[in-house]
């Protein structure tokens, strides 16, 4: 899956930190050829000349680094100039030219990008880049042990693009020994105002949870996949850096979206929340529903809520039914088949914005095939 990787550096010892993750991702992926590349802002012949022998001697250490019994890639160097502000786009058309299926970099470097803000390189690579990131979030403290994957945490939201990342959790599990768990952070049901209403939610909400997680698991196991998973209940950004602590996770494996998908700047997102938090690494896949999806993910029809994505089990819903994620009723309008996003295509006079909660006999929620489009 990861046939060629471009690793990114540019002459610190804070970039080198992604080194020892090389050889570990290559031999999980299969990679058959690595290239390390540097850019240089507005540099001289003699600057990229003194940058290519810094890769080359980056390279050696590389190969003398590889895992006995496995046969090293070829390893390519490219030292590159780009004019002022323009690392990202030399990066990214440097990935599209050879064929990249996979970056690996570190969130810290020489031009000090050390949180992931507009502007900064890392997040113009995450907005631009169609193919995952492998981002080492570097810190003074050098790593105590060798690098190595076998603890992977991989958070889901119950979303068709968060589950978008479960292959390349997959890759990474052929490392022996590895151990994946799935995490489930639920949100706080809303608020109602009877307890036995909003414990009846957080039953049902626990029951849907489950059901979900059973669509996922024994496929990812049938793969050769060891998994197991955890359900949690809080804000999900902190339910995933506590799981991390608490299973002592080697690497992190999510989407850079879900839910609904927006293709929205990262900042403030979940995964910019992980990645400013997680004390390991953090693979991020780009979310393209265009993406098919692994036979193993084909899933049954399911329900979902058009307010937040969430999906449902329910066999059938009444006026009262509300969602187990946002809260909402899930008998209105958006969940209808007749209902075009404006108005009922039976012109009916139910219809408000988007009436939730209503009682029209020709009610018909509107399925989704439970896996990746």
């Amino acid at each position: 899956m990861y046939d060629k990787i471009l690793v990114t550096l540019d002459g610190s010892p804070i970039a080198e930190k992604v080194m020892p993750w090389v050889p570990v991702i290559a031999t999980a992926g299969g990679a058959s050829q690595v290239t390390l590349l540097t850019v240089v802002e507005e540099a001289t012949p003699e600057q990229l000349k003194m940058s290519e022998g810094y890769l080359q001697n980056q390279a050696t250490l590389l190969k003398r680094a590889w895992p006995k019994g496995f046969t090293a890639p070829n390893i390519n160097v490219i030292a590159v100039r780009a004019p002022i502000a323009g690392v990202p786009g030399v990066i990214l058309r440097t990935a599209e030219d050879s064929d990249i299926d996979l970056m690996v970099l570190c969130t810290h470097g020489r031009s000090g990008f050390d949180r992931w803000s507009m502007g900064s390189v890392a997040e113009k690579l995450l907005r631009g880049a169609d193919l995952p990131l492998f981002l080492v979030r570097a810190s003074d403290v050098p790593l105590r042990q060798p690098a190595q994957i076998k603890r992977i945490l991989a958070p889901v939201d119950g979303s068709p693009l968060a589950e978008q990342a479960l292959p390349h959790v997959e890759v990474l599990a052929r490392t022996p020994g590895a151990q994946v768990t799935i995490l489930y952070v639920e949100h706080p049901p809303a608020s109602t105002s009877e307890g036995a209403a909003t414990a009846g939610i957080i039953t049902q909400q626990r029951r849907e949870t489950l059901a979900y997680l059973k669509t996922l698991l024994p496929n990812l196991a049938a793969a050769g996949v060891a998994v197991m998973h955890e359900i949690r209940t809080g804000h999900p950004a902190e339910g995933i850096v506590q799981e991390i602590e608490r299973v002592q996770a080697d690497v992190v494996v999510m989407s850079s979206h879900g839910r609904t998908g927006l293709a929205r700047a990262v900042l403030g997102s979940v995964a910019d929340q992980v990645l400013h938090s997680s004390p390991v690494p953090v693979l991020l896949t780009p979310s393209n529903i265009t993406t098919a999806a692994p036979s193993y993910l084909q899933g049954p029809l399911a329900y979902h809520c058009h307010h937040c994505g969430r999906r449902t089990y329910r066999d059938s819903f009444n006026a009262q039914h509300h969602c187990a994620r946002c809260g909402y009723l899930l008998k209105a309008c958006g969940n209808c088949v007749n209902y075009d996003g404006t108005g009922c295509t039976l012109q009916l006079q139910f219809v408000t914005e988007p009436n939730p909660g209503n009682r029209c006999p020709k009610f018909e929620f509107r399925k989704t095939r439970a896996h990746m489009r």
